[in-house]
């Protein structure tokens, strides 16, 4: 990645950003009106950035730094972190002959950092990012389910494997989001526990019925009579997600 010397300072600014938003006191003060002013600079210079991803990457982790003093400016960030991360996918995806193995395509390490630091600060959001940001590798295996595809080949394992991480991440941020807003806690854990099964399925299930044992019980039912359906197994393998424990 290629940045400027004020990107990069801001990369180190990430590490003490929380410190200053601790303490109220004059120097801190004087301390957040710089980083803010450096801030505001690094703003300007993402938009020189060459690779939509880079341009992403420094929106989320810009938008990180300013939610503690203005969450609908750093939401606005992360819109722009994603719609960076959708033109850079396109732009990977016409030249996949060249590179077929760009995470971009396959939804790997640039688009989990985006979204999971996202998610620490409106798990909401990262969810609906989730799927707007969903790579065209990605979508099938989700949209056809593993148990339905019986061909044998690498090819179907590895979009079987795309799909399981998917649903990871995605169980995740159902949970972070309940934690976020107690008050929607019972409505998101419902939700999330509509998506399918995970190793997170069980403890969200607990969560649930702290909040409300009615919702619990028939999320339950569900969520056995699912089981028994299951054949556990996707493509040449066993499906880890449905029986690991928690």
């Amino acid at each position: 990645m290629q940045v400027n010397r004020r990107l990069l300072v801001l990369v180190i600014l990430l590490v003490s950003a929380s410190v200053l938003g601790q303490s109220d006191d004059d120097a801190a003060k004087e301390k957040r009106a710089r980083l803010n002013a450096i801030l505001e600079e690094s703003l300007a210079d993402v938009q020189s950035l060459r690779l939509p991803e880079n341009r992403a990457v420094f929106y989320a982790r810009i938008g990180n730094l300013m939610w503690p003093q203005d969450e609908k400016r750093a939401r606005a960030l992360f819109l722009n972190a994603a719609t960076e991360l959708v033109n850079a996918q396109t732009f990977a995806e016409s030249k996949r002959a060249q590179n077929p193995y760009s995470d971009l395509i396959h939804g790997g390490g640039t688009r989990q950092t985006i979204l999971n630091t996202i998610a620490n600060r409106d798990a909401q959001l990262a969810l609906e990012l989730l799927a707007k940001t969903r790579p065209a590798a990605i979508q099938p295996a989700i949209e056809t389910g593993p148990e339905r595809d019986k061909k044998i080949s690498n090819y179907h394992q590895n979009t079987a494997h795309l799909a399981q991480n998917e649903s990871y991440m995605e169980q995740n941020f159902y949970r972070m989001a309940a934690e976020q807003s107690p008050e929607r806690a019972a409505k998101i854990l419902k939700e999330s526990l509509t998506k399918g099964l995970s190793s997170e399925t069980f403890n969200q299930l607990t969560r649930l019925a702290d909040k409300d044992p009615a919702a619990a019980g028939e999320m339950a039912s569900q969520i056995v009579d699912r089981l028994l359906r299951s054949n556990y197994r996707v493509p040449e393998q066993p499906h880890y997600v449905k029986f690991q424990p928690t």
